[in-house]
């Protein structure tokens, strides 16, 4: 996941014409009493970590002055929120909040498009209170026509709202549409939108997700993205920056979703979505630790799959590996199994003594039959054989003895 710190989220949103409200980002104490200073009045701080839930975490403080702005800077750099050290903070003007509402923009599934998310009840506790019927009202957008004002307006009205505050949500949820579009979001998130006295809504907090696939198009945000970059509860692995910077070295092929455990040491290559999922929980009800979560689209994906492969097999205190998926209809069986067993040969891994465990079924099988032979010790299983049951087998091998 490709997440924006908020302080450059602020950023594409005012560049879209959003009114956001005054704020610096600081890296010591003595900077976030001065920014309190030329920002005046009651200030927030927040620790600059791409995750959700820093409230709850305490890693966003209100202060009245410079003062206790020096003093909550020093508790907050240096400590780890999530995982992730805070080298950074946001010092944002506090806003007279009226009202805490809820507003998000991502893709769904069943539209097979944008939809919009708009809620009056936002907030820390916004999971729980957009569960309520008809809390949340919800507005698939043309992909085509883009979102027009008089279409905000009437969400305004649909979700209750009233007066000035009808204008001003007619004016800022195509701005933000806008945005989302810009810079390839696959999800804008602003929790709170706070409506202040004169009935003007402003992003109290505001998360953007990236699509991976699409930051070739836009190397001015890929430059944003530092070290705080994480699969949304962590920073990335060093593993998991090394396959990153595989698949974005060509993103027209196949696209690779991939996660480290830490405290795996099964290396695990089984693709087809739901399947790949399926197959992981077995992996683990039967006592093995996967190294890994893997998939990949379906593609020009050999060189790939087989620098993936080498990346994983390079990683310590492995000790076997499964591969495979359900039967393949849009990229040839043969071609995983080549990149796989290329891999395997060019790291020099014994297989007599690190289990290799295959199952592939669909175009190209015949031809994989031959190079899994290639390497004696690989063991290949076709549609005759489920995963489960080439779960099981890789378990068996890696712990020496039969499961009953």
């Amino acid at each position: 996941m490709a997440r924006l710190l908020e302080h450059d989220a602020l950023t594409i949103l005012a560049d879209a014409g959003v009114q956001v409200p005054r704020w610096a980002v600081v890296a010591t104490a003595l900077e976030a009493a001065e920014a309190a200073v030329r920002l005046g009045g009651p200030i927030v701080l927040k620790a600059l970590v791409p995750m959700g839930g820093r409230g709850k975490a305490g890693a966003v403080r209100s202060v009245a002055d410079a003062g206790q702005a020096r003093t909550v800077a020093a508790e907050l750099l240096g400590r780890s929120v999530g995982g992730y050290p805070v080298r950074r903070l946001l010092v944002m003007e506090r806003l007279e909040i009226i009202e805490e509402h809820f507003v998000s923009i991502t893709f769904d599934a069943a539209c097979r498009g944008p939809v919009l998310l708009y809620s009056r009840t936002g907030g820390v506790d916004v999971e729980r209170y957009a569960a309520a019927p008809d809390s949340l009202v919800r507005r698939p957008i043309k992909i085509t026509g883009g979102l027009e004002s008089f279409e905000a307006r009437d969400l305004a009205l649909e979700a209750g709202m009233q007066g000035a505050s009808i204008g001003h949500i007619g004016q800022l949820l195509p701005r933000l549409y806008r945005a989302f579009r810009q810079c390839d979001a696959s999800l804008l998130e602003i929790n709170p939108l706070a409506v202040v006295a004169t009935g003007a809504v402003m992003p109290a907090a505001v998360v953007i997700d990236l699509d991976d696939q699409a930051l070739f198009r836009h190397p001015e945000l890929k430059d944003r993205i530092g070290d705080e970059e994480g699969p949304g509860f962590r920073p990335f692995t060093a593993l998991e920056r090394r396959v990153r910077e595989i698949d974005q070295a060509d993103p027209h092929s196949g696209a690779i979703r991939f996660v480290e455990f830490t405290d795996g040491d099964i290396a695990f290559l089984v693709t087809s979505g739901g399947a790949s999922l399926t197959v992981l929980g077995q992996l683990i009800a039967l006592g093995g630790r996967p190294a890994n979560a893997f998939d990949i689209t379906p593609g020009r994906n050999e060189e790939k799959i087989y620098q993936v492969t080498q990346a994983l097999l390079a990683r310590p205190a492995l000790r076997g590996l499964i591969a495979g998926g359900n039967v393949k209809n849009f990229t040839r069986v043969d071609v995983h199994v080549r990149a796989i067993v290329r891999a395997l040969k060019d790291t020099g891994v014994d297989v007599r003594r690190f289990p290799v465990v295959l199952r592939f079924a669909g175009p190209g099988i015949e031809e994989a039959r031959k190079i899994a032979d290639g390497l004696p010790g690989v063991e290949l299983y076709e549609d005759d054989t489920s995963l489960a049951m080439a779960v099981r087998r890789l378990v068996e091998l890696v712990k020496g003895a039969c499961i009953t």
